[in-house]
């Protein structure tokens, strides 16, 4: 059927307004295209979707994966079929070449190594303790200076220069210092525990004495101290007679008491035969401090000897029994300490310790050929 000419003119106007609405279409998806284009490209605006990622997906993530995890792994895995943190088949924090094995531990010291360490931590607790009995005051231990440690009775024997609170030097004294619980008959391990412990379990006391000896000559001093080891001594009643081979420790000077005779005293230690006894001279006269005046009260006759303590003694060392060598006899044996060098006094005190260990056997001893007593 023929269309009128009015029709015709119709479908043209449609389809130029379809035209003209499909470019205009075009043209805004276009522009809306360049619009996204740009906003991805402005500082601190995060692409919506990130390039080869599946819609769904987050980012670095394969599909089906969860986040952080390799095809095929556990979550928090490593590598595949490791446990999170570790190589194949290791435990977390564990090295490849320790797996299994314990930290080594610290090597113990020897009995002899102890030994050292502890005559170091022995004369810093000399200080230390006499300094907080004393608030103020300074002891100062001379290193080059002997210090002779009783272990049986867990007394150390020393000299050292004291400073009064105001500054005021007081000169070189003679001490004993006195544990409380006696810490040093243990084995050196034990003591190294004991003076390296941040908890101090021992406590010193002290006592003190003003020394005679720097008033005297070298004579006359040593010819005082074999005097004073020769008398007879009141103890208890009973009287106690020293060996040839007795030591005196150190000599005081006048010390006032007006319970001893003359109202004064001099005081002394004298190790023998394994026991430290502390002695005094009495009613001593005249009460001077010179060679003359030592030298007047040797020769008076109405000195007074006594024993004021008795305790054992036993020097501060590894293993007393291993100092010396014995060469056995039939029914005893002979302690050789010629070549030892060591005191008299000290070796008679190891062969009495060694002695004591096996007491139904004779031992004769051999004295040290030098006697290097302790000089006070």
């Amino acid at each position: 059927m023929a269309l009128s000419k009015g029709k015709k003119v119709l479908i043209a106007i449609v389809g130029a307004v379809v035209t003209i609405g499909a470019v205009i279409g075009t043209v805004f998806a276009v522009k809306k295209i360049k619009e996204n284009v740009e906003m991805t490209d402005r500082p601190g605006i995060t692409t919506p979707v990130n390039p080869g990622q599946n819609e769904g997906q987050k980012p670095g993530q394969n599909e089906g994966q969860k986040p952080g995890q390799d095809e095929g792994q556990k979550p928090g895995g490593g590598d595949e079929g490791q446990q999170g943190g570790g190589d194949e088949g290791q435990d977390p924090g564990q090295d490849d070449e320790e797996q299994g094995e314990e930290e080594p531990e610290t090597p113990e010291f020897s009995e002899a190594e102890y030994y050292e360490k502890n005559l170091d931590l022995l004369k810093s607790a000399l200080k230390e303790e006499y300094e907080k009995d004393n608030p103020g005051e300074t002891f100062n231990l001379d290193d080059s200076s002997e210090i002779l440690i009783n272990e049986a009775a867990g007394e150390i024997y020393c000299l050292a220069n004291t400073i009064g609170k105001y500054g005021d030097v007081r000169g070189i004294r003679f001490y004993v210092a006195s544990f409380d619980n006696n810490i040093l008959n243990k084995s050196q391990e034990e003591i190294y525990s004991y003076l390296n412990s941040t908890e101090k379990n021992y406590d010193l006391s002290f006592i003190s004495q003003t020394r005679l000896k720097p008033n005297l000559s070298e004579d006359v001093y040593n010819e005082f101290s074999k005097y004073l080891c020769n008398q007879d001594y009141e103890s208890n009643g009973e009287i106690i007679n020293f060996s040839e081979d007795a030591q005196v420790l150190d000599i005081s000077r006048y010390i006032a008491d007006y319970d001893a005779y003359g109202n004064r005293y001099i005081q002394y230690f004298i190790i023998d035969n394994g026991k430290v006894y502390t002695a005094r001279l009495e009613n001593a006269m005249p009460p001077g401090y010179d060679d003359w005046s030592i030298e007047q009260i040797m020769g008076y006759s109405n000195n007074v000897f006594k024993i004021t303590a008795v305790k054992d003694f036993a020097e501060f060392g590894v293993d007393g029994a291993e100092q010396g060598g014995g060469e056995a006899e039939e029914g005893g044996y002979v302690l050789d300490l010629s070549e030892v060098p060591i005191s008299k006094a000290e070796s008679a005190s190891l062969a009495f310790d060694i002695w004591s260990l096996n007491p139904e056997k004779d031992m004769d001893l051999i004295f040290p050929a030098n006697d290097s007593g302790l000089e006070m």
